[in-house]
């Protein structure tokens, strides 16, 4: 039975919010897991341009300043994103996440430039044998997953084990995660021949515009990364099911050689879209509080759980084609943690 960590958001003058944060940082036994020296990612999810409903940066701020002082050494970081839009490239996802208000410790986007940086991880699971997991996740020494927890489109809501399975891999992995197809041409092709020159198996051919030959594609994403014109797009369509199965693979890769991760979820501005959608949405639930374990799977059935009982069933209703209990069980089922929780509450 993973134990499960919990504040809520009573406060007062004489124990604030952010003291409570430290708080649950510190009878959760996180700090016991900071040597110093070691370095610590701290993986989180930054916003997209419109979206406000990321992780206030001031409890990111906190907890690099209660990291610090074991004299370890955080860094803030996430991976760039598959589609188009200002997290899809390094310098501008920094620019984003400083425009948001992240700071205290060094940003490092964790799979390079255009996503080219990663190392390959052996799976041994259904859907893959390696997976492409971001270089600077794969070599920090230890990492803290800080997770928002909201609502999903395409695998009903995101938790720790979204921040890890999609988060953490590279984009070649995010690729194979939702399509498991080559991208496509469209009609915004210029005919540059930049996607030429990058692309590493020569599946990319110029007739006055770009032509991507299936056979020989990889599905590396570096096409989709360096078109200027935005011309490159995501076969998009795997099933619900096998993305969340996807997904759960990918977790595991993340936490690869890790002895211990530290997963802290917030259970505030809990929208039915993720941190991606560009837009802030109405809120499915009064804030509830933050969860912190050792345990991803059981961190995140707590979350579920709890938001399900706080909206009086309409949480796991939101994207009613969608089973989200299969990412949970799933990743049961490879050896990820426990659905069987205990909640701790801290004063």
């Amino acid at each position: 039975m993973g134990k499960v960590y919990f504040i809520d958001f009573k406060a007062s003058v004489k124990c604030n919010i952010l003291e409570k944060l430290v708080k649950l940082f510190v009878t959760a036994g996180f700090n016991d897991l900071l040597v110093p020296g070691e370095l610590v990612a701290c993986k989180l999810h930054f916003g997209e341009y419109g979206n406000t409903n990321f992780i206030n940066p001031v409890f990111v701020k906190k907890l690099v300043e209660t990291i610090k002082k074991s004299n370890a050494i955080p860094f803030l970081t996430d991976t760039g994103s598959l589609y188009a839009g200002r997290r899809m490239l390094a310098p501008t996802h920094i620019e984003q996440a400083l425009w948001d208000g992240f700071g205290g410790a060094p940003i490092i986007i964790a799979d390079g430039l255009k996503g080219e940086n990663y190392v390959t991880v052996k799976s041994d699971g259904t859907h893959f044998k390696d997976l492409k997991i971001a270089s600077g996740i794969y070599y920090a020494d230890k990492m803290i997953a800080l997770s928002h927890f909201k609502g999903h489109f395409g695998t009903g809501f995101g938790g720790a084990l979204k921040n890890l399975g999609m988060g953490c891999a590279a984009k070649q992995g995010k690729l194979e995660q939702h399509s498991g197809k080559p991208p496509v041409v469209n009609k915004k092709c210029t005919g540059c021949g930049l996607c030429l020159k990058w692309c590493p198996t020569k599946a990319i051919q110029l007739d006055g515009t770009a032509k991507i030959i299936p056979q020989k594609c990889i599905m590396c994403a570096s096409c989709i990364s360096v078109c200027p014109a935005r011309a490159i797009d995501i076969n998009w369509g795997e099933e619900t099911s096998r993305l969340q199965e996807k997904m759960a693979e990918y977790a595991k890769g993340a936490v690869y050689g890790k002895k211990v991760v530290g997963y802290i979820n917030f259970l505030i501005n809990i929208a039915p879209f993720c941190d991606c959608w560009p837009a802030t949405e109405a809120f499915v639930t009064p804030d509830i509080g933050i969860l912190a374990s050792f345990d991803p799977v059981s961190i995140d059935r707590a979350s579920y759980d709890m938001v399900e009982k706080a909206s009086n069933g309409k949480f796991g209703k939101l994207w009613h084609q969608i089973k989200p209990e299969i990412q949970l069980d799933y990743a049961e089922k490879i050896g990820l943690g426990t659905q069987k929780y205990e909640i701790v509450e801290v004063e």
